[in-house]
């Protein structure tokens, strides 16, 4: 698999893909009960909390495998692992009750779907290479026209399947015995067998992959899995995200983000346990999931704090240091975090909750001036929410006060615009500033206020052109499904106003 990338500018992107590859994160012990730790089988992949003695599933009905995690306990990572039915002592100590006549009934878990793992002595390519070994005996056609989908070429049944699932058959042994069974198998060309392998292959594989967590990985299996969960960030626009924001060891950096905490997670990992990164967000729980799933430790979170910007806010404004625009401000931020649209939209896992009163009467017009009005109220009234941490939030904003920071990052649902406002000046001179967003015309409005204030020089409004190519021996071509779009940057470096 190979790619192609395009943008607006000369980008070197290599060097941030290798750093936000390695570095730190998981223990390097290996796989251990309370880790988290990414579980491949073909291209399916999970991200899960690593307990020895529980079970991770595929696939369902007749081809679904129930794998005890036991057999990983205590080995490092990037070890191929092969599924066998679990033998029968295996299968009665699994047992989820001894008082129950029939103890499997509530179980999600069937005596013959349970399987245990086996460490392979092979290297992981040919583990997995195996299972795509035909028999010599299977020739293959020139063309597919001779094959006719009447649903009558495969004799094996599903219960014949189940058959052997219970006689403990490998699934590489089914999976011959299907390849065998069928009538037009032998009619496919070398890509149709290839593709179709491939399938059953998410169906009876058997080889397992644990994977070390890295931002790399978690960039490519949130935007894969949900790109809504992480505002539709690409691995390639992260890359060049921190690239532009220059984030380094030792550097104190201003964050704002509501997409999983993977961008924090990818400058801590740079960090290396050096520096400062001031998670700001609204509302008193950011949004963490990439983070935890990083397995960082006490040192690599060190450099952490958490602002929320309600509190900010709500305490400039006890201060008497805050004008009408600084009220209107409160207003924007809010509604903006709060307010839901008239068309029913998917609720997202890792979105922080909102218990503003416009949400909870299910308001859904909004009006400028009548909202600035009632914010006012609200905020005069010391009924705006803040952090339930009083003390962290205390911190952070002295921090924030006193501190001249490295970078800016803006990386949220919310209008950029009015976030730009409050954070930039916080920025030392000649430090840069990165806004992130899934559509071009708030990173406009962010563009024009700048150059209108003359505190941005080298400013660019980007997005980036990629796409994956197949390049496979007489058949290089890019991949059907591809991403039309991976947002879109405005970078440039903060000057002093004229």
């Amino acid at each position: 698999m190979a790619s192609e990338t395009n943008s607006n500018e000369d980008l070197v992107t290599s060097s941030s893909a290798t750093a936000a590859v390695g570095g730190l994160g998981a223990d390097e012990d290996g796989i251990c009960d309370g880790k988290y730790v990414v579980v491949e089988r073909g291209d399916q992949q999970r991200i899960i909390l690593f307990k020895s003695n529980q079970t991770i599933t595929f696939g369902k009905g007749a081809t679904q495998q129930d794998i005890l995690l036991k057999g990983a306990s205590g080995t490092g990572f990037l070890n191929a692992f092969k599924a066998s039915p679990a033998p029968p002592e295996v299968i009665a100590s699994h047992k989820p009750s001894s008082n129950n006549s029939k103890p499997w009934k509530k179980s999600k878990v069937r005596p013959q779907n349970l399987f245990v793992l086996e460490r392979s002595t092979d290297p992981i390519v040919k583990s997995i290479n195996e299972f795509y070994q035909l028999p010599d005996t299977i020739s293959s056609g020139v063309d597919n026209r001779n094959i006719h989908d009447d649903n009558t070429s495969q004799a094996m049944k599903k219960h014949d399947i189940e058959s052997l699932r219970g006689q403990g058959v490998s699934s590489k042994e089914i999976l011959e015995t299907i390849i065998t069974s069928s009538k037009s198998f032998n009619q496919k060309t070398e890509f149709a067998q290839e593709k179709y392998l491939k399938k059953k292959e998410k169906i009876y594989g058997d080889v397992l992959v644990f994977r070390k967590p890295s931002i790399s990985i978690l960039s490519d299996y949130y935007f894969k899995r949900d790109p809504v969960k992480v505002l539709g960030l690409r691995p390639d626009t992260l890359s060049q995200l921190l690239s532009y924001a220059n984030i380094h060891a030792h550097g104190k950096y201003l964050i704002f983000e509501n997409c999983c905490g993977l961008i924090v997670a990818a400058v801590l990992n740079r960090l290396g346990g050096h520096g400062a990164a001031l998670h700001c967000h609204i509302g008193s729980n950011p949004q963490r999931q990439a983070l935890v799933c990083m397995n960082f430790t006490d040192e690599d979170l060190k450099p952490m704090m958490n602002l929320d910007m309600l509190y900010l806010l709500r305490g400039n404004v006890e201060k008497m240091e805050v004008g009408p625009d600084d009220i209107a401000a409160v207003a924007v931020v809010e509604a903006e975090s709060s307010e839901e649209p008239k068309t029913k939209k998917q609720k997202l896992e890792c979105d922080a909750g909102s218990d503003s009163d416009d949400e909870k009467n299910g308001k859904d017009s909004y009006n400028e001036q009548s909202e600035v009005e009632e914010e006012t109220t609200f905020v005069t009234s010391r009924r705006l929410m803040a952090s339930n941490n009083k003390e962290d939030n205390e911190t952070s904003v002295a921090y924030f006060n006193e501190t001249e920071f490295d970078g800016l990052i803006i990386c949220g649902k919310e209008h950029p615009l009015t976030l730009l406002q409050r954070l930039l000046p916080r920025l030392a001179l000649s430090t840069p500033f990165v806004i992130y967003c899934q559509y071009p015309e708030p990173l406009m409005d962010c563009y024009v206020w700048v150059k209108e204030k003359g505190i941005g020089i080298n400013v660019h409004l980007v997005d980036n052109w990629f796409r994956n190519i197949q390049v496979e021996t007489e058949r290089t071509h890019p991949e059907i499904n591809m991403s039309p779009s991976g947002g879109y940057l405005l970078y440039g470096t903060y000057i002093v106003g004229t």
